[in-house]
């Protein structure tokens, strides 16, 4: 049901840990980011979208909308479900349109986040984040509102709420993230943070309301293939992590666990 970790660079006279203040000298956003979804959906994979190339990012063909992805503007966005036992309503919209209305739109991430929420009664469950170069809004449609994120590290999750869960994979995943932050020499940092994304751990189970012999199948950062019908697997298909640096330059790569998908990897720059 995805996972996603973002660390966004604390101001100047923001009171963290040091690495955090060493780090923005060369980062301003780290994200990173399991898609967890059927393995067979058709989708595209990280690049320039081909109807709008001012975005970089998934998209999912059934749909058209985006699980993540940033513009040349330096908006980003992501979505990911609320792992919940009942069915979506009757002909609701693709959730992962919310993502791609605001990468080619104008909103503020405030505005997006609480237009996401007023109309939220029309999807399924969803944790959305919108963000700008200024700022970051999470908004979830089961019960938790809108809040604007903090600066450092955030983990969000499929709980309802699901930004800074206490859920194992959240706790464990952020406690690797930071270190992987902190101790990763840049040209190894995409490299480290794949490694946060493909831990195969199993871990305690999640407190949802989903009954525990299907719980006990989702309970890993990187969930391994589950059949869900007959000849049909769902699991995590793809890690991708993106680096904002300092200078607005911006590398971004996709990893599937797919076979024979190779990485793919974009550069460009949010100025």
């Amino acid at each position: 049901m995805c996972l996603v970790f973002v660390w966004r660079a604390p101001a100047p006279d923001e009171v963290c840990e040091e690495w955090e203040h060493e780090l923005a000298k060369r980062y301003r956003l780290v994200i990173a980011s399991n898609r967890d979804e059927i393995l067979s959906r058709p989708a595209d994979r990280l690049g320039r979208w081909r109807d709008n190339e001012k975005v970089v990012g998934g998209r999912d063909i059934s749909g058209g909308g985006t699980w993540l992805g940033m513009s040349d503007g330096g908006r980003w966005s992501c979505i990911l479900n609320v792992r919940e036992p009942e069915q979506a309503p009757p002909d609701a919209p693709s959730r992962g349109a919310l993502c791609a209305n605001f990468l080619l739109g104008e909103s503020t991430p405030e505005e997006a986040a609480r237009a996401a929420v007023r109309d939220g009664a029309q999807y399924a469950g969803f944790n959305a984040v919108f963000g700008s170069s200024e700022d970051a809004w999470h908004a979830c449609n089961r019960g938790g509102g809108v809040a604007e994120m903090p600066r450092g590290i955030s983990v969000i999750t499929n709980a309802a709420p699901g930004l800074d869960a206490a859920w194992s994979t959240a706790e464990r995943g952020r406690a690797r993230f930071a270190e992987a932050l902190r101790d990763a020499a840049d040209d190894a940092l995409v490299e480290a943070l794949f490694d946060v994304l493909a831990d195969g751990t199993k871990l305690p189970l999640s407190p949802t309301r989903m009954p525990p012999s299907v719980e006990d199948r989702l309970c890993y950062v990187c969930v391994p293939p589950v059949e869900v019908s007959s000849n049909k697997f769902w699991g995590t298909r793809t890690h991708t992590v993106f680096l904002v640096r300092a200078d607005g330059s911006v590398t971004a790569v996709e990893r599937s666990r797919l076979p024979g998908e190779s990485d793919v990897r974009e550069e460009f720059s949010i100025f």
